[in-house]
This record gives C-alpha cells, sequence and structure tokens, in this order.
C-alpha cells in the first residue's frame, strides 16, 4: 500500500487549455511522492461555501525534472471554478496520492503496441500513462533504436480541439488537432 500525504502545494501555473479545461502545476519545496498513472489527488477548496468536500482530481503528470504535479481540472461547478481561478503562488492542501493506479504490460518487445483511451478529464490520466510507457520502452529497447527519431513525434492524443504530442518523455499542448495532424 503507498504511502498517502497531505501536502500544501505551491500553483506554479495556471493555463487554461479550453474554456472547460485547466491544468495547474503544482510544487513542493521537497520532492514530491512517487503517483502512478489512473492515482489521482483530493483538494481543498477555500473560499467556497457551497463546497464542502475535496475535489478529486486524476494526475495528469509528474514532472519529476522540475518537481511539478500536472491536474487536468474540467470547470464544471464552484469548486473547480475556485481552483481554475487559482494564481500562481497560491497554495493549496492536497491529499496524494490516492488510488490504485494502472498498470501496463511489462514488455521488452516496442513492436508491442498500447491503446489508450480517455474521454474529457479522463483522458488526464493516460498522458502520464504513456510518458511512463515511453520511458519503459526506451531503457529496454536503447541498444536497437534510435530515440530521436520520427516515431517518438507520431505519438498523440486528441481531445477537445487539442492534441497532446508525446515528445520523448515530454508531454506539450499543439494548438488545434487540425494544425497539428496535417
Amino acid at each position: 500500500m503507498t504511502k498517502k500525504y497531505c501536502l500544501d502545494l505551491r500553483v506554479m501555473s495556471v493555463e487554461r487549455l479550453h474554456d472547460r479545461y485547466v491544468l495547474l502545476s503544482l510544487s513542493y519545496d521537497e520532492l514530491l511522492p512517487e503517483m502512478l498513472p489512473g492515482q489521482f489527488v483530493e483538494i481543498s477548496v477555500t473560499g467556497s461555501p457551497r463546497t464542502f468536500l475535496r475535489r478529486p482530481v486524476s494526475i495528469n503528470f509528474v514532472d519529476r525534472d522540475n518537481n511539478e504535479l500536472w491536474l487536468l481540472v474540467a470547470v464544471v461547478g464552484d469548486g473547480t471554478r475556485r481552483l481554475s481561478a487559482l494564481k500562481t503562488g497560491d497554495t493549496v492542501n492536497c491529499l496524494l496520492p490516492l488510488g490504485n493506479g494502472f498498470s501496463f504490460p511489462a514488455t521488452t518487445s516496442a513492436d508491442n503496441g498500447i491503446l489508450l483511451v480517455g474521454g474529457g478529464v479522463g483522458v488526464a490520466p493516460c498522458f502520464l500513462l504513456l510518458a511512463l510507457r515511453l520511458r519503459h520502452t526506451s531503457q529496454c529497447n536503447d541498444d536497437e533504436h534510435d530515440h530521436n527519431n520520427e516515431s517518438n513525434a507520431d505519438i498523440g492524443v486528441a481531445y477537445d480541439g487539442q492534441v497532446v504530442h508525446a515528445d520523448g518523455c515530454f508531454l506539450g499542448f499543439g494548438e488545434s488537432a487540425e494544425d497539428d495532424l496535417a
């Protein structure tokens, strides 16, 4: 069983991806705990008289280089609207990591594919799973393949008109599905 933490995380950025989605980037002064794809965080929402319970949000990505946790938030009610209004430097109290997480086959062959399917914020855990899969495949096949070739650049996920590219282990957001898939 994974140890659970109650941490005050600092808001590094709030990026509006769409009128219904924001990407929160959170950091901690110490090393963030280990988190798995499919796990989630419960965020305390302050200043909302109608929001009594924490809001569960799937872990989107863990940027180990910058010690940041990314959370994709769907703005659907007062609690998530308050989260989308956070500013850089604000602090949020989070319980993490919660849930069991996903796994993927422990294969050593780059030929075995993986299909990730998610809709809306259900796509959030796919990014971390994809990044870990790419890292695993890269480590297993370092002697066999050049991982700076075009195959990594061809991996991506589209949702709500946005394309998320996986370039090695970095994930970034494209301008639009039409531009990126053309």
